[in-house]
């Protein structure tokens, strides 16, 4: 579930103010926790504007098809739902047992699926919109990477994360 950067009745509060006084809040949320919290903000606003849950690594199933609910948009950065052991060592292994038999992309593991949920949440009828989170990983956009991933979920030979969750080209 991690943790939370600021004290959850912070961001809710902060994020419902903002919305008062008129503006769209982006909120950076990697975890499902982090998503749950902030979508339980949207949910106390007017309505009157799409606020956008940005990343969104990590989104429990019943959190799917709030997105569609509370008019917010799901920002992927989709160039990263993919295997890359290298990073995903340092992250499923909090997340998923995989030390009985080394197996880091488990089907039947929380992680696998329930990760980057794009498929999910647009048949839920969510707007799925595309973020590249530049500069921090590579100083260029990678839109047609971005484009590849989502539609592929794989990135060189490593297997595809989660393959049920790809969205179409068009989309």
């Amino acid at each position: 579930a991690g943790t939370l950067q600021y004290d959850r009745d912070v961001i809710i509060d902060f994020v419902r103010a903002g919305d008062a006084a008129g503006f769209t809040v982006m909120m950076h949320a990697i975890g499902d926790e982090a998503v749950s919290t902030a979508l339980d903000a949207i949910e106390g606003t007017t309505g009157d504007r799409n606020h956008i849950v940005t990343h969104i690594q990590v989104v429990k199933p019943a959190d799917q098809g709030r997105f569609a609910t509370l008019g917010a948009y799901a920002s992927f950065t989709l160039a990263w739902a993919v295997a890359t052991p290298e990073y995903d060592w340092s992250v499923i292994p909090f997340i998923d047992d995989v030390s009985a038999d080394n197996n880091l992309y488990r089907e039947d593991g929380y992680y696998f699926q329930n990760v980057y949920p794009a498929a999910s949440i647009q048949k839920q009828g969510g707007i799925i919109i595309s973020g590249s989170d530049v500069p921090v990983d590579v100083r260029d956009p990678r839109p047609f990477q971005n484009i590849a991933a989502a539609v592929s979920r794989r990135f060189g030979d490593f297997p595809a994360m989660n393959a049920d969750e790809a969205i179409g080209i068009h989309d």
